[in-house]
């Protein structure tokens, strides 16, 4: 069984309600045997059939996004094995994200305030972001690499997400390679830095 068909099948049986091969299969549009075939690892499902158990299993905004990104990304190393580096989940956020966070609130004169009403916290909760005491959301990190005047893109690398653009990018990518080799060296770049 394949990471995809091992997540596809924990979604399936281990959130409420469990379900049937048949059914889910049903909820899909899908036949069973298809079905059946990407839990065991031998088929990849299209990006819309993670769309749709997204929103099958997702109760919240927030948990549809994250069944969906972790879909796809298993969707995109299914497909393109050497993608998998580009996932690898260290630590949580990541050192180097938040040592380029400090270095940027440094360089740009925003008051914290603003900051924190931006993300949507408070100044002590953006405190303790910074200090690792307090998870980032990827819409989050998306808002303030746009207030410190950052590249959102390289922000969410940084961090550890994957930049849905760039899912779809490496889900239809005619030259992956060069996609994969880019992305790699903007994250060596921005670890260095």
């Amino acid at each position: 069984m394949s990471e995809l068909g091992e997540l596809i099948h924990k979604l399936r049986t281990q959130e409420q309600p469990a379900r049937s091969i048949t059914d889910l299969a049903q909820l899909l549009g899908i036949s069973a045997s298809y079905l059946s075939q990407i839990e065991k690892g031998h088929k990849c499902p299209a990006p819309e059939i993670a769309e749709k158990l997204s929103k099958i299993y997702g109760q919240t905004e927030i948990q549809r996004r994250k069944i969906f990104e972790s879909l796809l990304q298993r969707i995109i190393v299914f497909r393109y094995p050497q993608a998998q580096g580009l996932f690898a989940r260290g630590e949580y956020p990541n050192p180097h994200f938040l040592k380029r966070v400090k270095k940027d609130l440094d360089t740009y004169v925003v008051p914290f305030e603003e900051i924190a009403e931006n993300l949507g916290v408070s100044v002590d909760a953006f405190e303790d972001i910074l200090e690792a005491e307090h998870p980032i959301t990827r819409e989050q990190i998306f808002l303030l690499a746009r207030t410190l005047g950052q590249n959102p893109t390289e922000y969410l690398l940084l961090a550890g997400f994957m930049p849905y653009e760039t899912m779809e990018v490496l889900i239809g990518a005619p030259n992956l390679l060069k996609t994969l080799a880019a992305a790699a060296q903007i994250v060596q770049q921005n670890k260095e830095s």
